[in-house]
């Protein structure tokens, strides 16, 4: 029940996630050009 000090840990994971969806995004449009 602590949501509070959980909140922090998975906002962090959430950019992380996004950040690696980014960049293997990026990967795939660079090896297509």
């Amino acid at each position: 029940m602590e949501m509070y000090a959980t909140a922090p840990i998975v906002g962090f994971l959430a950019v992380i996630v996004t950040a690696i969806l980014v960049v293997l995004i990026l990967r795939k449009l660079f090896s297509k050009k």
